[in-house]
């Protein structure tokens, strides 16, 4: 099983090594700082917080997910520390996501102590959802014919809710949970959706079930109806 700590110590060396004195922090972020992560098979979130951000430290940026492709580095954040003053307020749940669920790797952290406007929470939400529920029906029409195109469809949406999942208990003045199955439940309960749905997906994403091409169709329907239920309740706050 891989060790994750050697892979943390690997990629705090490889950013320390390309960016030298323009780094100025590193963390690790999302189910990368939880008991979530599942390695080999998550991603690793990263933000580097540079002195500058221009095309030669994108490149070095490249460079350093090339080194670190096999243990499925994600290509980073990159910001500087004015962006991260300038851009709370407009990117409130993506900022909250990293507060509540990252982990130093090297300097000093900007997140901890950041203050977040979250005047504009309500309406990010609800585009967050609305915008996905769109894009996985597009995305359906061009892949519907290959129930296993479909089930990655479905899994990749339900990957990239749980930011949104978070906000929309945030809206309801519930501390959101940090694990993904405390979440589900939580939202099932607090927004009256059908929670066994959601459960079935996870259980799909973490390869505890096989499902036949119709029970994968099926699957998919009823997500995209829960989905669409939340973002109505949410438009209703």
């Amino acid at each position: 099983m891989m060790d994750m700590e050697k892979v943390f110590n690997r990629l705090r060396s490889e950013a320390e090594g390309l960016f030298g004195h323009e780094l100025i922090s590193l963390a690790i972020f999302g189910s990368a700082a939880t008991s979530d992560f599942q390695p080999g098979t998550s991603d690793i979130n990263a933000v580097l917080i540079l002195t500058s951000v221009a095309l030669p430290q994108l490149q070095k940026s490249q460079e350093l997910c090339r080194r670190l492709k096999k243990f499925r580095l994600a290509a980073p954040l990159v910001m500087t520390e004015g962006f991260i003053r300038t851009s709370a307020d407009v990117f409130p749940i993506e900022f909250l996501e990293i507060k509540e669920k990252h982990r130093l790797l090297f300097g000093k952290d900007h997140f901890i102590h950041l203050k977040i406007d979250l005047k504009n929470l309500r309406h990010e939400c609800e585009h967050e959802l609305k915008g996905r529920l769109l894009r996985m029906r597009q995305s359906y029409m061009e892949v519907g014919r290959s129930p296993r195109q479909v089930q990655s469809l479905l899994l990749a949406a339900y990957n990239a809710n749980y930011p949104a999942l978070r906000t929309a208990l945030r809206l309801k003045k519930i501390k959101p949970p940090i694990e993904h199955s405390a979440i589900l439940d939580a939202v099932a309960a607090h927004f009256d959706l059908d929670g066994s749905v959601f459960a079935r997906v996870r259980q799909l994403r973490r390869g505890e079930i096989l499902l036949k091409a119709a029970e994968i169709i099926q699957l998919f329907e009823k997500y995209g109806d829960e989905v669409a239920k939340l973002a109505e309740a949410v438009d209703g706050l």
